[in-house]
């Protein structure tokens, strides 16, 4: 065979890429906090601003001694302390939590409590069973080529038999499969059947 792609430019490099590439975009909940959290800030700098307009304009000029420099920024930074939302955090976190322990009780696990909201709003969740995530093991079910398909019985068959009319890409799959391989068998199990056999390697290399 020609080899007319390599590394980063073949498919799986490619798609290795895109997965590297993804941006993490904020929840809906990071959003209204984030756009909750700039209205605070616009109306904290818009009553500061308030205060202090009115005493240059007004009160430092007409009412002197009521209320001096240090006594109008007291008020000031009072106001700015009484808009900041203190207890917000940490009732978004306790809220998220107790969400994120009702999905642990129906065995949903999030991985970070950013996601209990969105996961929160998801009636169904459909996921893949193979195990290659859970228990690192990935199966082979078929193998197809050209004019033929083969399940992986088959394909050992036609392999052992030599009278498949695909036995030249049955054997150059075979070889590159053998060739292209980094996993082993664990020596602990190497007597058991082939289906009990534990693999050290990659879970692609294994199958």
């Amino acid at each position: 065979g020609v080899v007319v792609l390599t590394g980063g430019r073949t498919v799986m490099g490619r798609i290795s890429k895109l997965t590297n590439k993804t941006k993490i975009k904020p929840t809906l909940i990071q959003q209204e906090i984030s756009r909750f959290i700039r209205i605070i800030i616009a109306l904290t700098i818009t009553l500061a601003l308030s205060i202090l307009i009115v005493w240059l304009a007004w009160l430092h000029r007409d009412h002197r001694p009521y209320m001096n420099v240090v006594g109008m920024l007291n008020n000031v930074m009072g106001c700015v302390v009484a808009f900041i939302p203190e207890g917000m955090p940490i009732a978004v976190t306790l809220t998220l939590s107790l969400v994120a322990r009702r999905m642990k009780s129906i065995s949903v696990l999030p991985k970070s409590l950013a996601t209990v909201e969105t996961l929160g709003c998801v009636t169904i969740v459909c996921s893949d069973k193979t195990g290659t995530l859970t228990q690192n093991k990935m199966t082979v079910i078929s193998a197809g080529f050209v004019d033929a398909a083969y399940d992986a019985q088959q394909f050992k068959d036609a392999l052992a038999a030599d009278t498949s009319k695909s036995l030249g890409a049955i054997r150059q799959l075979h070889a590159a499969a053998v060739l292209c391989n980094g996993a082993s068998w664990d020596g602990a199990t190497v007597d058991l059947p082939l289906e009990e056999r534990q693999v050290n390697g990659d879970a692609t290399d294994g199958a």
